[in-house]
């Protein structure tokens, strides 16, 4: 793909700007949320003061904690993302083709309803929390992971706890939209697009998508998120345009709370937020083959609409141009 923008760094440093950019970002989004939650009388200087939050069930100081890492999410990605587009143009929006709109209007549907489509294939390819054991040998690994994720449940399940209107669309705003912004600023618009400047773009997509499920430090969901990562890359690459991953990640994520507010109020019957709602097998298939179709639609609209002076850009074969000064 010919860009109408030349990148002003090797590829060496603009990795490196950008995983810098990173860590940055974590220490402001780190002070930010830590400044919200002093200010609301949290004594974050207390041993287990998170446990000591989410169990108290105060929800006006929930409410700040939601929103604090909503925003401090949004500023560690996003804020990398921008800053390394700076650095690489005078013309930042245009690097994270956010100044880009889709190929054609319909892959934005076709985008929403990939991941729709997607639910039950995607559910089915996650570990229970119940019935996960590694062999006998991996015992530490093992309780370690359970260790992790027994604290990322307690602090998921405390923020989707309120189920009231305001509960819930605090949490669609915070998990659906802030992280889909920043984590596509990040991953599809800063790292796909620099490791694709060195490799095949579909070898960037999977290794980006692997990146991006290895990063949330979350073992039992890895495979789901490592799939719902290739996709997002693919719906990216194939659209041209930032807005129609962050348009599928933030449906994804909008969907995820709906279904854990209708599991807390008991729509699943017994079912709990750490289980899987237990998709039958014929429906995952179904599910498969459903999102097979729509997502070689989706990739089929890409080649045909793209420009002709774009078409390389998903070309199997085409890399992202490099230069260098």
């Amino acid at each position: 793909m010919k860009n109408s923008y030349r990148f002003n760094q090797p590829f060496g440093v603009s990795l490196a700007l950008g995983m810098v950019f990173l860590v940055a970002g974590m220490v402001v989004g780190s002070i930010l949320l830590s400044a919200m939650l002093a200010a609301a009388g949290v004594r974050i200087l207390d041993p287990g003061f998170l446990n000591q939050l989410i169990e108290s069930g105060d929800l006006g100081k929930m409410h700040i904690l939601r929103w604090g890492q909503g925003i401090s999410t949004l500023l560690t990605f996003a804020l990398a993302g921008f800053l390394w587009a700076r650095f690489e143009s005078t013309q930042p929006l245009e690097v994270l083709k956010l100044k880009s709109s889709p190929y054609s209007p319909k892959q934005l549907w076709l985008a929403v309803l990939v991941i729709i489509a997607s639910i039950p294939l995607v559910e089915s390819i996650q570990f229970d929390a119940e019935t996960f054991s590694l062999p006998t040998g991996w015992k530490l690994l093992e309780e370690s992971i359970e260790s992790m994720e027994e604290t990322n449940f307690k602090t998921v399940s405390a923020l989707l706890s309120d189920i009231s209107f305001l509960g819930i669309f605090s949490n669609i705003m915070v998990i659906g939209l802030l992280a889909a912004l920043g984590e596509e600023i990040f991953f599809r618009g800063f790292l796909q697009q620099t490791l694709a400047r060195k490799m095949n773009p579909h070898v960037a997509v999977w290794l980006t998508g692997f990146i991006f499920s290895v990063i949330h430090f979350q073992f039992l969901g890895f495979f789901s998120r490592f799939l719902l990562g290739v996709v997002m890359g693919y719906l990216f690459l194939y659209s041209g345009s930032l807005w129609t991953s962050i348009l599928a990640h933030f449906v994804n994520n909008a969907l995820n709370v709906i279904v854990a507010a209708m599991i807390i109020a008991g729509w699943f019957g017994d079912v709990e937020l750490d289980q899987s709602v237990g998709f039958p097998l014929w429906l995952s298939l179904i599910s498969l083959a459903i999102t097979g179709v729509l997502f070689f639609l989706f990739l089929r609209l890409g080649l045909k609409s793209a420009p002709a002076d774009n078409s390389s850009a998903i070309d199997p074969s085409a890399v992202f141009e490099e230069n260098r000064i």
